[in-house]
């Protein structure tokens, strides 16, 4: 368990890196409604409209793990009783079978380039500041590739309807980083926060995301 006091930057990068965590919300001064347990990938604690908000600093903190058991123990002993469940998130419907399997049958290499791509755009979503223009580079880079070492898996996730790009991608093309990779609405449906959208929710999100790199 970490928690965060005054470090905005390492706690966002943590729920960024850790789509299966939990985050407990707390107020320095609790009240009746505080804490509140989230999934990471809840959008109440991970992005904001403001770049104000405060994430670990005023008034807030956050205490983050993989293990839910760990964070709830941790409340009952600071304060006497469970956490409060955040009603968008329902945490308190996690099971040990939804780490490592959002993604189906994907392979390790699958389901980590879908969670970057994923976690790349809740992110530039919840922030409008921000824009997005992940490239197939970006995806190499960050897992410590090459583009033709991931070629492979990229087709595989665009042909089973979890990734799209702005351009053809085939295995014959030069990968030189400069095509862009979106998920798309089936990919995206696979995290908590959007699993209550309509598929056309979810595509006028997207739509949003892609404007952003014209």
């Amino acid at each position: 368990m970490i928690i965060y006091f005054n470090e905005d930057g390492p706690y966002l990068s943590w729920v960024v890196h850790h789509r299966d965590g939990f985050v407990i919300d707390w107020l320095r001064r609790p009240t009746k409604k505080q804490p509140i347990l989230h999934r990471a990938t809840c959008t109440k604690i991970r992005g904001g409209k403001s770049k104000k908000t405060h994430w670990t600093t005023g008034r807030h903190l956050k205490a983050c793990s993989l293990e839910l058991d760990e964070l709830i123990s941790w409340v009952v002993r600071e304060v006497g009783h469970e956490p409060l469940c955040c009603e968008d998130c329902t945490p308190q419907n996690h099971s040990s079978s939804d780490r490592d399997t959002s993604f189906g049958k994907t392979t390790k290499l699958g389901r980590e380039i879908l969670d970057y791509i994923t976690e790349v755009a809740v992110i530039n979503l919840d922030n409008v500041d921000l824009r997005y223009d992940l490239t197939v580079n970006d995806v190499a880079n960050y897992l410590s590739k090459t583009t033709g070492q991931i070629a492979v898996t990229l087709l595989r996730l665009i042909q089973d309807g979890y990734l799209q790009s702005d351009s053809e991608i085939s295995l014959k093309a030069d990968l030189s980083g400069n095509r862009r990779v979106f998920p798309t609405s089936q990919a995206l449906r696979m995290l908590p926060a959007f699993e209550k959208l309509s598929t056309k929710q979810i595509e006028d999100e997207l739509k949003l995301l892609a404007r952003g790199t014209e």
